[in-house]
């Protein structure tokens, strides 16, 4: 299969992009609101799913998150445990991926 081919099976046709509504943009008023209750801070996110224990496909999500919230003004991460799939979730994962993360 050509570059070409294979190229081919991540187009995607007929996709439209939506303007901007007035309430998405940010205007000078809506920065400095975000600056104010943010100080400044950057916040960020790592939700991993409980359904097992942390591996090394987690690392980068880790260290991208936890050190951009860290190094750019002592910013915080939140940790959200994704709960997409409620069957496969258990408390043992929750705890032992808090752990992992405190270590």
């Amino acid at each position: 299969m050509s570059l070409e081919e294979l190229n081919q099976n991540y187009k995607i046709e007929n996709v439209i992009a939506k303007p901007w509504t007035e309430e998405q943009k940010n205007t000078p008023e809506l920065t400095k609101k975000h600056l104010e209750y943010t100080k400044g801070k950057i916040f960020t996110r790592f939700p991993p799913e409980p359904n097992g224990y942390l591996h090394i496909g987690h690392c980068k999500s880790i260290r991208f998150n936890f050190s951009l919230a860290k190094v750019n003004g002592d910013g915080h991460t939140n940790l959200r445990f994704d709960d997409t799939n409620p069957e496969n979730e258990d408390r043992r994962f929750m705890e032992g991926i808090k752990d992992t993360l405190t270590w």
